[in-house]
């Protein structure tokens, strides 16, 4: 009976195989949109630190006064 069918024990082989390699996948897409967000969010908060220290420059710079040059750097 199985000499007609010798492969009829592997059916649905693929399938599985196919869903394996799918949650593979899966699995790297979204590691790189959660590292492409990271980065963002990370270039985000550079450019803030970066404009706080401009600014307390600015105000050093034209006013000469420390406390005013940190509570500027603090706004921003």
């Amino acid at each position: 009976m199985n000499k007609l069918h010798p492969l009829r024990g592997e059916r649905g082989q693929v399938l599985i195989q196919f869903a394996v390699i799918f949650l593979g996948l899966l699995a790297f897409v979204a590691l790189t949109i959660e590292a492409g967000n990271l980065y963002g969010v990370r270039r985000q908060l550079q450019n803030a630190a970066d404009a706080g220290a401009l600014a307390a420059a600015r105000e050093l710079c034209l006013n000469h006064s420390e406390q005013e040059a940190v509570a500027k750097a603090k706004i921003i």
